[in-house]
């Protein structure tokens, strides 16, 4: 992740400035988001004057790109064991990670808001 975005009139879009792991599959969903905030941002510093989208460009993104990396981070330690030190403790947390999205309505939420990019 860089932060910031931008600096002066160079900004950053897609993975030259934040790389999500591919587990959720946000990539490609991130880059077209900031291409979409920077190209408001340009139009309206182009039509009007008016800088404040280029200036807020940064803070936008990144708040989304931080969201997906959680995301990112949650949904592959929901499928996959990573943890190095007490691996049976770890296992029990894996294990009963499916179950929270099974059982739990604001899990299932969560997960149906992130996986097509609605949060």
């Amino acid at each position: 992740m860089c932060e910031p975005m931008s600096y002066g009139r160079l900004y950053l879009l897609g993975d030259a400035a934040h790389v999500v792991p591919p587990t959720g599959g946000k990539g490609m969903n991130l880059a077209v988001h900031d291409a979409e905030v920077v190209t408001r941002g340009v139009r309206d510093y182009v039509q009007h004057g008016d800088d404040a989208g280029l200036r807020s460009y940064s803070d936008v993104c990144l708040r989304r790109a931080w969201t997906y990396q959680e995301y990112a981070r949650w949904l592959t330690e929901l499928v996959h064991d990573l943890a190095d030190e007490d691996r049976r403790f770890a296992a029990q947390l894996a294990a009963a990670r499916p179950s929270q999205v099974v059982n739990s309505e604001a899990a299932t939420r969560d997960l149906a808001e992130l996986m097509p990019g609605l949060a």
